[in-house]
């Protein structure tokens, strides 16, 4: 193992301990008893409206990864008789 595993991983386990360390504390109770609370009872948004963000996401992501990650073949036109396309990876 290399010193970048070391390193990498001593930051993951400082993260973990900071983490759970500041978990144990809970909110005071001015703060969990407010008159202004959020309502989680009530859906603001509907399961169709959901459905149709998480679709448009997906598909976004998808489309970004295509056009960056997953590039086409080049290609270049053939000299001589052979007539057609020849991919980058013939040559």
């Amino acid at each position: 193992m290399d010193f970048n595993t070391f390193f990498f991983g001593a930051i993951i386990i400082l993260s973990l301990v900071i983490f759970f360390y500041i978990g144990k504390f809970r909110a005071s109770e001015k703060q969990r008893n407010r008159d202004d609370r959020i309502s989680w009872q009530n859906n603001r948004f509907g399961f169709l409206k959901l459905l149709i963000w998480v679709m448009v996401s997906v598909l976004s992501i998808a489309l970004l990864a295509r056009m960056f990650v997953f590039t086409p073949k080049t290609t270049v036109p053939t000299h001589g008789g052979e007539g057609g396309i020849r991919t980058l990876e013939g040559l």
